[in-house]
């Protein structure tokens, strides 16, 4: 299946600008799930990767308190911008299979519908790099579209793959996956699994961390 370039997804996203917060109708549950399974603790050095126009980063920076630091990572332009100004935090803009931080560096990572917006190929690298950032003694909270298996749920799912197969635009550049396989792929274990629907659209948040055999 043919995924939106990251060119094409940084297009879509500066235009979209501050109206991503409307996808909240669907992505916000899960995203509060997610921030509950981060549970940022103060004095922690977390990276925000999509950081959106930072209405989460928000909450990660209130829980690392001021002796901590909350960092924003966006590929599009326009949404590091909105986050700087509505978290005055540290913002990046960057696209995350090169992440311009140090080996070994922070204590989480919060990882937002991201993953269904990029090729396999480079979901698996941007593992690899997420791995990479990260302390062995840490944790990844992802959350990202997936398939609906019931009801409506799953019509949902059916017509949104058949848009995204006629242009990815049309969805945002994003559609349902298993995020799931990319995580042990890349040496990850996942700790806690969840499924969240909302508005009929069903999202899978997962908290991972680096496996024992990570060197």
């Amino acid at each position: 299946m043919k995924t939106a370039t990251p060119t094409l997804i940084q297009k879509i996203y500066d235009r979209i600008g501050r109206r991503y917060d409307l996808f909240a109708v669907y992505e916000g549950e899960a995203k509060k799930l997610a921030l509950e399974l981060l549970n940022p603790q103060p004095g922690e050095t977390i990276l925000n990767a999509g950081v959106g126009t930072g209405k989460e980063h928000k909450t990660i920076k209130a829980g690392v308190s001021e002796n901590g630091m909350a960092i924003g990572l966006d590929l599009s332009h326009n949404l590091a911008k909105y986050s700087l100004k509505r978290t005055k935090t540290p913002q990046v803009q960057a696209n995350m299979v090169q992440i311009p931080l140090n080996s070994n560096s922070l204590d989480a990572i919060y990882c937002a519908f991201v993953f269904d917006l990029l090729s396999p190929q480079d979901i698996s690298r941007t593992m690899q790099e997420l791995k990479r950032v990260l302390k062995y003694n840490s944790r990844l909270v992802v959350s990202s579209l997936t398939s609906g298996e019931k009801g409506l749920s799953r019509i949902i799912t059916s017509l949104w793959k058949a848009l995204f197969r006629i242009n990815p635009g049309l969805c945002a550049g994003c559609r349902p996956i298993n995020i799931r396989p990319y995580l042990e792929k890349a040496g990850f274990e996942a700790a806690q699994e969840h499924f969240v629907t909302q508005m009929g659209i069903c999202s899978q948040v997962v908290i991972a961390i680096p496996s024992i055999s990570q060197e």
